[in-house]
């Protein structure tokens, strides 16, 4: 399976929560059942860090459903986007099986814009 690239602004200073739901290549959502995603996160002049199920930045979905099989949600609150001084960074996000396997699925450019600034 290749890797997919997704890129994504987060306003500092406020609350960024998304839901993105991983499918294979056939657009099937692939069960997550018992698995643990981790994104790893390295800013450009700042300590790396990580949104895990284990530090609850990252919430898996009700696998047994058809409707969010797949699906995850990523959650930041505004007090810690308030706390980044860092404008860009690198991640990567790959899931641990209960099998050993750990597969990479996304990987790409996080944008940290101050509050109040248009789009850019």
């Amino acid at each position: 399976m290749a890797v997919g690239t997704w890129n994504f602004k987060i306003v500092r200073g406020t609350t960024f929560r998304r839901t993105l739901q991983l499918v294979d290549e056939a657009g099937t959502p692939i069960d997550l059942t018992g698995a643990l995603p981790k994104m790893r996160i390295t800013p450009s002049g700042a300590a790396e860090f990580d949104l895990t199920i284990g530090n609850s930045k990252l919430t898996l979905l009700d696998q047994t459903s058809l409707s969010t099989r797949g699906m995850f949600t990523m959650h930041l609150s505004d007090e810690e986007t308030e706390t980044y001084s860092w404008s860009r960074a690198n991640y990567w996000l790959n899931i641990d099986y209960a099998n050993g396997d750990e597969i990479a699925y996304l990987e790409g450019v996080i944008t940290v814009r101050p509050l109040g600034r248009a789009n850019s």
